[in-house]
């Protein structure tokens, strides 16, 4: 008998086990007046990754993620609203989150001119009726060369959309951002970002930097997007099948497109996960609808 209950209690703890390496919340974001928080934005941050998320037109979100600890931090910030801070085991406990207002001290007011405005660089096309699967684990970007002035990165824009499949939707996918020029290996960012932010109606996700405060290098930046594997989509339940169409991968889609609209040379590469190599993109759809917005340094 003693034998059966130790065999029954180590399957027990390993069954806990398996179920906190995985978190899985869903919720909703309120105001101090009960109203929902539509498209605020949140991230959770652990040791290695930031993830971020955002709530929809309800308010609600789901945020879930591998890997999880009791040290992972969920933040959420909203303009007009105080930050707030929540460790997601304590998060588990609850389904709505409420937000204080932000109360703003108004004291001797000063007008200054030429305020510093961002601009955006890449491929400033809006919309495109072309895309390019991104497959499993393989990454697509585009590398955008320095225009000369000093400048820290405020955000990425990614037009993310698959034209092929009508019942495409937005999966999670992990930022690149590489220093320099070919063979694109040293990443600027200190942690891994992964973005689980779905598209606005005209398909583009804007994923926030300022918080890294990033340098555009001189050498150049290569911006790039990391489909994650089929298994890690399939168990997520991000898609039902590894295939779609008979044979076609059903992985994540970017826009790609003929022109660009800027004085810049970019360049569209691809990175293949099984060869561990680099091709640059060549024909007229060689240009991946990324931008990279940026502040100039006065």
């Amino acid at each position: 008998m003693k034998s059966i209950y130790l065999l029954i209690l180590i399957s027990l703890n390993l069954q806990t086990s398996a179920s906190i390496k995985n978190f899985n919340w869903f919720g909703k974001l309120l105001s101090p007046n009960n109203n929902s928080l539509k498209f605020a934005h949140l991230q959770v941050t652990t040791n290695t990754t930031d993830y971020l998320f955002m709530t929809d037109k309800d308010g609600l979100v789901k945020i879930k993620y591998p890997n999880f600890t009791n040290k992972d931090t969920l933040i959420i910030s909203c303009i007009g609203y105080q930050t707030k801070r929540i460790n997601c085991s304590d998060l588990i406990k609850q389904n709505e989150i409420k937000i204080e207002n932000k109360v703003y001290k108004i004291g001797e007011i000063s007008i200054k001119a030429n305020k510093i405005k961002s601009y955006k660089l890449g491929n400033l096309i809006k919309h495109s009726f072309r895309s390019s699967q991104v497959s499993f684990l393989n990454q697509a970007g585009l590398f955008i060369p320095y225009n000369g002035e000093s400048s820290k990165l405020k955000s990425i824009g990614v037009y993310m959309h698959s034209f092929g499949n009508k019942n495409w939707k937005y999966r999670p996918f992990r930022l690149r951002l590489y220093k320099g020029h070919f063979p694109f290996k040293e990443e600027i960012t200190p942690k891994e970002i992964v973005a689980v932010l779905k598209p606005n109606k005209k398909h583009w996700v804007r994923i926030d930097l300022s918080q890294y405060d990033l340098d555009f290098p001189k050498e150049g930046l290569m911006v790039a997007i990391q489909a994650f594997s089929a298994d890690y989509y399939l168990k997520h339940g991000y898609i039902k099948s590894k295939y779609i169409n008979g044979n076609r991968l059903n992985s994540i889609g970017l826009g790609t497109t003929t022109g660009d609209r800027t004085k810049l040379d970019i360049e569209g590469w691809k990175f293949n996960y099984y060869t561990n190599k680099w091709n640059q993109q060549k024909g007229p759809l060689r240009n991946y609808m990324i931008q990279a917005e940026v502040i100039p340094i006065k």
